[in-house]
């Protein structure tokens, strides 16, 4: 309860591992024993390629070892990487001093 990030990592988990039809979730299979390259320049071209993809200014990468258990009652070494990413710009309906306007805001998404 008062570790905020892994409470987060903890509820990504647990959406991932649940709710896999969610229309924010995406898996990916790579190949096994792969050096994954967690820092440095080859994290920083990963987010390069993310913003360009995703026409996003801001993006983060949480990568985290875990594991998941198998159908069979084994459990299976994985790594997640959960990525946020910032949408484009909306607008909704808000007050300000007392008055209905509009107001822009840029929404924060997330897949795993």
């Amino acid at each position: 309860m008062n570790d905020d990030p892994g409470f987060r990592r903890a509820e990504d988990v647990r959406y991932t591992d649940e709710k896999r039809g969610g229309r924010m979730w995406g898996g990916y299979a790579g190949p096994q024993g792969a050096d994954l390259q967690r820092d440095g320049p080859a994290l920083e071209t990963f987010k390069a390629a993310l913003r360009e993809h995703f026409d996003s200014p801001n993006v983060h990468v949480e990568i985290f070892d875990r594991f998941r258990p198998t159908f069979d009652g084994d459990s299976r070494a994985l790594v997640q990487l959960t990525i946020y990413r910032e949408g484009r710009p909306d607008d909704m309906l808000a007050f300000t001093d007392g008055v209905l306007g509009t107001m822009v805001h840029r929404r924060s998404s997330r897949r795993r």
